[in-house]
Parts: C-alpha cells; sequence; structure tokens
C-alpha cells in the first residue's frame, strides 16, 4: 500500500475500494487533491463512509460498478489495488485510459494468479502505454497455489 501510495497524486480513483483503507491513507496525502473509491459491495461503501467521518473529509465513495459509471471530471491516477480479476480485466483497464487525464497513469497491485500480469502487460502493448514502474513483491502460497506480489505502473 506504501508503495501505490508514493505513485499516486492529483485526482485519484481507487477502484474496488474495499473498507477504504488505501483511499484514506492517499487523502492525507498533500499531493493528492481528490479521491474517490468505488466498489459494488453496499455494506463496504458504508463502511467506508463511518470510517471516513472519524479519520478524514477528503474521500468520497461510491457503490457501483467502474464500467457502468459515470464521472464529473478525468483523474489523474487510477488504482487497481487486488481488484482485477477474471475476464473483463482488458474491459476495466480500457474504462480506467478513458478516465485518465493525458500522460497520467493507472497503477495495479495484486498477485499473479491466473497471468494476471502478463494480461496487463499484454494490454499495455497493444495500447501503446508506457511501463513506468514494473517491481516484484515477493510471492503468496494460497491453497496451493503460488502467486507473486507485484506493482505495475502505466501511463501513455
Amino acid at each position: 500500500m506504501d508503495l501505490i501510495a508514493e505513485e499516486a497524486e492529483g485526482r485519484v480513483l481507487d477502484v474496488g475500494c474495499g473498507m477504504g483503507i488505501l483511499s484514506l491513507r492517499l487523502a492525507l496525502k498533500d499531493n493528492v487533491e481528490r479521491v474517490v473509491g468505488i466498489d459494488t459491495d453496499r455494506e463496504m461503501i458504508q463502511f467506508c463512509i463511518r470510517l471516513r467521518e472519524r479519520f478524514s473529509p477528503r474521500p468520497h465513495f461510491i457503490c457501483g460498478n467502474l464500467l457502468d459509471t459515470e464521472f464529473e471530471r478525468p483523474f489523474d491516477t487510477v488504482i487497481f489495488l487486488y481488484s482485477l480479476r477474471g475476464s473483463q480485466i482488458g474491459k476495466f483497464l480500457r474504462k480506467a485510459l478513458t478516465l485518465l487525464n493525458p500522460d497520467e497513469r493507472i497503477i495495479v497491485g495484486d498477485f499473479d494468479f491466473g497471468s494476471l500480469r502478463t494480461r496487463i502487460e499484454q494490454f499495455a502493448s497493444r495500447e501503446k502505454l508506457r511501463t513506468v514502474k514494473k517491481r516484484s513483491l515477493g510471492t503468496l502460497l494460497l491453497g496451493g497455489r503460488k502467486g507473486d506480489a507485484f506493482l505495475m505502473v502505466l501511463s501513455r
């Protein structure tokens, strides 16, 4: 989370924000103008709102699906922390590109289960994105499956 926080700036969208911890952490940074956390789980969003009332009024939380949500202004950073799964990875990343100001960044932090890292790299290649940062962070063994933790930062 700290490595992602180092990379994020400006107007930030936290996709699949869950309990809102990253969104709250980012809201405390001086170089972060606005944080919007989005998640499909209504109970999680309600939890985020209660947490926001205790720590910082800066982050805004939305219950919804990224693919179906319209935003008023573009973002400088779109973050996917443990939130890219399934067959719609390309759709989510493509939507993130439409939400970004020119030359800004997508940050992905996750475990490489199901060739996630390769799929992101292939997407970046097709969309002619630069890989600003690619870092391996360690390995997790979960249910007999091994996944390498990684951080990837993409930009136009």
